[in-house]
């Protein structure tokens, strides 16, 4: 039964400190672990799940860090993040997920953005809701990400700076306290604009606050 299984949600289950018991469940294609609060460890055998298209991992409290061979989910297309708070940084690794279209780090406890993000060409949303610790960006190479069209860092007070962002970008909410933000002059197709000073409002064809 396990090897036939494409669909698991283990939601607030406290059966295991890590995920060695779903190394038998290798044709899933959607992995939910949300509330699991003892879990501690995404086992490296997750790499065997070659066709997980999404894995959640919201609300578990005690994953303090996501292991290398992740990358090795060439299939996946969500990456839900959401009130990780121990998880402190993303696996450079991360830069494999080939077909990754949402990643969502929303509450997370996640201090700076890799550099592999650059390299996630078909990113659709990148959602960064209240990360209270998040500092940096390392993605010098943003701008390159053809695919995204949503990018949110709200209540990111201590976020220093972005990078230049890509031109196909349609939705952008910021708020932090720096003031060394990125001209909007490159993204050309932006529609909506929530909370940036309106100092950086460079592009017209856009409004603020979703109106």
């Amino acid at each position: 039964m396990a090897e036939k299984l494409k669909y698991l949600d283990l939601s607030r289950c406290e059966c295991s400190e890590d995920t060695d018991f779903l190394s038998a469940f290798k044709k899933l294609e959607v992995l939910i672990l949300n509330g699991c609060r003892g879990l501690k460890r995404i086992s490296y055998s997750v790499e065997d799940m070659k066709a997980l298209l999404c894995l959640e991992l919201s609300y578990c409290y005690g994953i303090r860090e996501l292991p290398a061979e992740i990358g090795k989910l060439k299939a996946l297309q969500q990456l839900i993040l959401i009130h990780t708070k121990s998880l402190s940084a993303l696996p450079d690794s991360i830069g494999s997920l080939e077909n990754l279209e949402i990643l969502d780090i929303t509450c997370s406890g996640i201090e700076e953005l890799p550099h592999g993000i650059g390299s996630l060409r078909k990113l659709q949303e990148l959602r960064a809701y209240a990360c209270e610790n998040l500092k940096g960006i390392m993605v010098e190479s943003m701008c390159n990400l053809s695919s995204l069209r949503v990018l949110i860092f709200t209540q990111c007070d201590k976020l220093e700076s972005l990078p230049d962002l890509p031109s196909g970008l349609t939705k952008l909410f910021i708020t932090c306290r720096s003031h060394k933000l990125p001209s909007l002059s490159h993204p050309t197709h932006l529609k909506c604009i929530q909370d940036l000073p309106s100092t950086q409002l460079k592009s017209s064809k856009c409004s603020t606050n979703g109106h």
